[in-house]
Parts: C-alpha cells; structure tokens; sequence
C-alpha cells in the first residue's frame, strides 16, 4: 500500500491537470460555439466568477457543471477531462 504523503503530491499535480483540462474545455466551448464565458455561466446555471475562475485555473468547476457542459455544448467537448483518465467522451445513442 502507498504511504499517504505520496498520494498528496499526486494530488497536487492532478488537481493541477484538472485546471487545466477545465479550462481547455471552457476555451473550446467558446471557440466552437462563439459563447462568453457569461452565456456558458447562464447555461449551466453557475455564477460568472465561477466559470471565469476555472477558465483562469483558479479555481475548480464542479463535476455536476461539467455534465452540464457536455449536456448543453456536446459531450465531446469533454475530452480533455476525458483524457486525464486515458479516454474521451463519445455520445450514446439514447433509445425510446
């Protein structure tokens, strides 16, 4: 088992990786959709400093906003989350 101070510098650098997949999603989103960073906020129902901050690395989006990211703009803007993980996010098909 892997002594605990180990996993802390781990987490460090994955919260950094994290930041900085955030806020290559936010960027995305607002190329690929010609979006502000206000409109992205107002969609996902999130205040503007919270989406500014994460798009700035300053700050953390919540993983119920970034759903709610890939719900609004496309899954696949997702992929740099996805990537952390060794993936990418690809869309089901829903059934009725």
């Amino acid at each position: 088992m892997a002594h605990p101070s180990v996993l802390r510098v781990n987490a460090v650098e994955e919260q950094a990786d994290y930041r900085k997949a955030v806020a290559e999603v936010l960027r995305n989103i607002q190329a690929d959709h010609d979006v502000t960073l206000q409109e992205i906020a107002d969609t996902i129902d999130v205040s503007l400093g919270t989406v500014s901050n994460a798009a700035n690395k300053k700050g953390v989006l919540n993983p119920i906003y970034l759903n709610r990211l890939g719900k609004a703009y496309g899954v696949h803007h997702l992929d740099p989350y996805a990537r952390l993980a060794g993936g990418r996010m690809v869309a089901v098909e829903q059934t009725s």
